[in-house]
């Protein structure tokens, strides 16, 4: 029962670290700062912002958007809301992917090895920032991004 509790209490506190900017943006440059890196959020001189939950083809669509519009620096990779909120703050346009709950937390779970509860609030928290700000995003989904990305 221990066991679950912590579970689920250090689950809450990373979905809340991922949601709010400044917790975000700490750990963030904590991280590159140990040369943990490998997110890119948004900053003021950002040019577009791509995000989706983990496994939803994120990656797919950014290699595809580098490849056309070199020149843009798009931030992407962190699944955070905090990225989308700073790409609200500054106007940043954002394209946000969204894939079947049961198949990118499925994903999730067996690609990265993360908890169920962990999985759960991830998805939840990140696609109600979405569904909350849509009029400030283009939503895509998983399809449109993998079987017609022209």
């Amino acid at each position: 029962m221990i066991s679950v509790l912590l579970n689920y209490i250090m689950a809450y506190i990373k979905v809340m670290i991922l949601h709010t900017p400044f917790l975000y943006y700490g750990v963030h440059f904590l991280m590159r700062f140990l040369g943990k890196g490998g997110q890119y959020p948004t900053y003021r001189d950002t040019d577009l912002c791509v995000e989706a939950y983990p496994s939803s083809a994120n990656s797919f669509l950014f290699v595809l958007l580098e490849r056309h519009f070199k020149q843009l620096k798009i931030a992407h990779h962190t699944h955070a809301v905090a990225s989308l909120k700073q790409a609200k703050r500054y106007g940043i346009p954002v394209i946000v992917v969204i894939r079947r709950p049961q198949d990118a937390i499925a994903s999730r779970m067996v690609r990265f090895k993360k908890s169920l509860t962990l999985c759960l609030l991830e998805y939840i928290w990140f696609y109600r920032y979405v569904l909350n700000n849509r009029d400030n995003v283009i939503v895509l989904t998983f399809e449109d991004v993998t079987e017609n990305p022209l």
